[in-house]
């Protein structure tokens, strides 16, 4: 089965995935401000830009037809167009290329899209090195949802893959005892299990009771020799307060909900001027107070649809559907992970390319053809 699917790969094949990785790297570089990468490139959607010139021959050359997709994205578009020109801040580029290029990434052939899927795992690797030695919580939330992307490859891919899913999200958990991200291993653990499970359930043979033995066994192991480790990541990190375990968020949400709430919000260096934090650690919020109600409403709506077109895809697409935003957003909830400001590039990336892969998947179920992910 693998030399047969070896043998379909092809030399274009080849050459997209390493210069999007190239890329994607890059744009990694940037967003963890590696070699001072970021003072070079300051506009990370240069990066996402190149990215789609390089995919034109990829693409279906047919814009988006979900109209309401596109209404509630180019609302979200204006309105953040609107917050920023209302606080004078005039990066009408990043806007431009949000509001016009963005869109053709759905159009993009989903056999690219999955190569883009793999480009972002290939050009994560070489970061490794750094793990132990950086603190930082994009590294944390990036490598959780890394491990989830692959996860979801694997579950969607032809055969029974729930040894090999096991396998990642345990590296996974292991890689992020050292990074000590107390939000990423809840998500990677929650999403997980989940992968999991759903892969053991569509086993349909005998093996799925001894599956679901081994399963239990590896968790109870786990438990018990990580317990010290993972209790004090998730109840004593940084040893701020034995009370706050969201390390000071909520004073930051409340004060922006009960003083700061406006229709356009307060620029891009609200948090920083205020609170000396770069973002909100919550979308919501960070839509909020930087870009405004207005915003945050046609957000929500956007989140809603998304989870709208998923409930239109059948079987094993909705649950991995399912999986990757239900992460997406409970990252979202204690980090940054909003695709506006591309903070963390492949995070961003990421949400981009599924959101394409859902549009295909739920045209293709509406119209009873079957979509092959992988």
């Amino acid at each position: 089965m693998y030399l047969k699917q070896i043998g379909k790969i092809k030399i274009k094949d080849i050459y997209i995935l390493g210069i999007s990785s190239f890329l994607i790297f890059i744009g990694n570089l940037v967003s963890f401000s590696s070699f001072k990468l970021n003072e070079i490139i300051t506009n990370r959607y240069v990066i996402i830009l190149l990215l789609l010139i390089l995919l034109l021959p990829c693409m279906r050359w047919k814009y988006p037809r979900n109209f309401k997709l596109l209404a509630i994205w180019y609302l979200f578009s204006l309105s953040i167009l609107l917050s920023k020109i209302v606080n004078e801040e005039y990066d009408l580029i990043n806007i431009l290329i949000l509001t016009i290029f963005i869109p053709f990434l759905f159009c993009i052939e989903r056999r690219y899209l999955r190569l883009l899927c793999w480009a972002i795992v290939i050009a994560f690797i070489p970061f490794v090195y750094q793990y132990g030695a950086s603190g930082f919580n994009s590294y944390g939330i990036t490598t959780a949802l890394i491990g989830i992307n692959i996860a979801i490859l694997l579950y969607l891919s032809e055969g029974q893959k729930t040894f090999a899913i096991f396998v990642v999200i345990v590296f996974t958990t292991i890689l992020l005892t050292y990074l000590r991200s107390r939000t990423a291993l809840i998500s990677l653990l929650i999403g997980g299990f989940v992968l999991i499970y759903f892969s053991i359930n569509s086993n349909k043979s005998k093996r799925r009771i001894f599956y679901y033995i081994v399963f239990a066994i590896a968790i109870i192991i786990l438990c018990y020799f990580y317990f010290d480790v993972i209790s004090e990541l998730m109840f004593n990190k940084w040893r701020l307060s034995e009370e706050d375990i969201t390390t000071g968020r909520m004073d930051i949400w409340m004060y922006l909900l009960r003083n700061d709430v406006s229709a356009f919000g307060w620029g891009e260096s609200y948090f920083w001027n205020n609170f000396a934090h770069g973002d909100a650690h919550n979308i919501f919020m960070q839509s909020l107070g930087r870009y405004g109600l207005i915003s945050l409403i046609v957000f929500l709506f956007l989140l809603v649809y998304i989870f709208k077109l998923i409930m239109k895809v059948k079987g094993k697409e909705r649950k991995a559907f399912l999986v990757f935003f239900g992460e997406y957003i409970f990252l979202g909830m204690f980090e940054n992970t909003l695709f506006v400001d591309i903070k963390t590039f492949s995070i961003s990336l990421m949400f981009l390319i599924y959101l394409g892969l859902l549009l295909q998947a739920s045209k293709r179920s509406a119209s009873s053809e079957h979509f092959k992910f992988i």
